[in-house]
């Protein structure tokens, strides 16, 4: 079922992939190729956005299912805790792995760096956390007009660093994949910790 945090991830990125198609819609041919390339670069900072609200909703969501307002001690710890990590939670805007994982930590005590595998993919927990970082890298080049940094799954067989819809269905893979294991992982470490059931 999975947590209120990774459904409204999966309704953010339903969003995004409209925009994604777009660019790619034959049937709106010919879009000029700086209108598709557009779109494609809005589709990844979309996807990238999404993972982003998914950390913070989660964190919100954790405050909600830990607290326990009879046990007057814990009451006012997770309540300072809570407020504390409003404030946080306004300030996060770059969601690479470490910010990500401090994020997480800090405000919920979970780690997620163990769980960040692909399996689908072959890519270990520090090959998931380059990926991130490669992914931010390209959203930043063109939020910032760079040149797009190149790396294996963005260059094409003729050396160009570009966006396609199969490289950003892939990056809805990738983040999907890290909501489902970050989830997974968050409920363990609940009902471990807490004795409570995230979702």
């Amino acid at each position: 079922m999975g947590s209120q945090a990774a459904r409204k991830f999966a309704d953010a990125v339903s969003r995004v992939q409209l925009i994604r198609d777009t660019a790619t819609d034959k049937r709106l041919r010919p879009l000029a190729r700086d209108k598709a390339r557009i779109l494609l670069h809005a589709s990844l900072a979309g996807y990238v956005a999404s993972w982003e609200a998914y950390l913070e909703w989660l964190v919100r969501e954790f405050f909600q299912i830990t607290a326990d307002p009879l046990t007057t001690n814990f009451h006012a710890i997770h309540s300072l805790l809570r407020d504390h990590s409003t404030e946080s939670l306004n300030q996060f805007n770059t969601p690479h792995a470490d910010n990500a994982r401090n994020l997480l930590i800090e405000y919920t005590g979970f780690d997620p760096y163990p769980v960040w595998i692909w399996p689908a993919r072959h890519l270990n927990g520090v090959q998931v956390r380059e990926r991130l970082a490669e992914i931010l890298k390209v959203r930043h080049s063109f939020a910032h007009g760079f040149a797009m940094p190149s790396y294996t799954w963005n260059t094409s067989t003729t050396g160009q660093a570009r966006l396609t819809w199969d490289i950003l269905s892939m990056t809805e893979k990738f983040f999907s994949n890290l909501v489902r294991r970050t989830d997974v992982g968050m409920r363990a470490h609940v009902q471990t910790t807490y004795g409570r059931v995230l979702y």
